[in-house]
């Protein structure tokens, strides 16, 4: 998930705060909930499917405002938000590596993005949307044997949310 898609699947516009994060994500949850549809239902599926994703993008936001990016609207043009710094310093945690390597990938450098998704991954390798990002560049570049793999291994991490 991108920090784009994430802004709007939550109805944020930059800039916000976590309060402003924070009520977004309720109100989207309010209205995604599955308990509100009747189980076995195809609304109920979607509505899990939702809040899923609704999930990603809250934990995507806020680890990113916590690390300290600044997500306003001339950052946000090109793709990622920026940290609050003078240097530009290299990527330090999982998440600043799947950020980048999101840019990397829709600026059509998949290579690039392929290490920095498995960086992430060696960082943090129990997450699912680091997996899930490898395997997508693994596919667009043809790579579809370690694609599957990495689909397979983002399934197993959280089988409810691939």
């Amino acid at each position: 998930m991108t920090v784009q898609q994430a802004l709007q699947l939550l109805e944020l516009t930059p800039p916000f705060t976590l309060g402003d994060l924070k009520k977004a994500y309720r109100e989207a949850h309010m209205v995604w909930h599955p308990d509100r549809f009747q189980t076995g239902t195809e609304l109920h599926a979607k509505a899990h499917g939702k809040t899923c994703l609704i999930n990603d993008a809250f934990k995507l936001l806020s680890q990113a405002l916590s690390d300290g990016y600044d997500f306003n609207s001339v950052c946000l043009e090109r793709g990622i938000p920026k940290k609050r710094s003078k240097t530009c310093k290299p990527p330090q945690t999982a998440l600043e590596y799947n950020i980048r390597g999101l840019t990397f990938q829709r600026a059509g450098r998949p290579n690039k993005a392929l290490v920095d998704f498995a960086n992430a991954i060696l960082l943090d390798p129990v997450q699912m949307e680091y997996h899930r990002n490898r395997g997508a560049v693994y596919l667009q570049v043809g790579k579809n044997e370690l694609a599957i793999k990495d689909f397979l291994e983002a399934q197993r991490l959280q089988p409810s949310c691939v």
